[in-house]
């Protein structure tokens, strides 16, 4: 069965801030995901003839940590794209992407980084409110469907 649920309709507000292809690195080897960036939200999905697949689903609000990090891609095994890697952590996953070339990688870790810096700002001024309400529920923007 399929759940779609509208994206961007929760509270605090939700808007996308960048999207594009990035191999993941894995033990198995690298594979490639479409990604999705958003404010408080990143998620990464295989794509399929009805749209995106969710891989998985990490949550932002409570920790993200970036760094440009090709000693890790190399010891993965992805020397082609090693040079252009980022390593992302989360609360619930640790993980590392290739982007294709340095222009790529900049805007992702440009965006990344903004994003970390808004949550930052806004535990800050909003105390340690978190959005737990819709953890469990899987999100879908206005113009793409993800199959659960």
């Amino acid at each position: 069965s399929s759940s779609k649920v509208h994206l961007l309709d929760v509270d605090p507000p939700r808007w996308l801030i960048r999207e594009g292809y990035l191999i993941r690195l894995t033990r198995r080897g690298a594979a490639r995901y479409y990604f999705h960036l958003f404010n408080d939200l990143l998620l990464y999905s295989e794509t399929s003839v009805k749209g995106f697949q969710l891989h998985r689903r990490m949550e932002l609000r409570n920790y993200l940590h970036i760094t440009n990090n090709p000693a890790a891609a190399a010891a993965a095994g992805s020397a082609g794209s090693a040079a252009y890697a980022i390593q992302i952590e989360t609360t619930q996953k640790s993980f590392i992407v290739c982007c294709k070339d340095a222009a790529e990688q900049l805007a992702w870790l440009t965006d990344l980084e903004t994003v970390r810096n808004r949550l930052e700002e806004d535990k800050l001024t909003n105390g340690e409110q978190q959005n737990e309400q819709h953890k469990n529920q899987h999100f879908v923007a206005p113009y793409v469907y993800i199959q659960i």
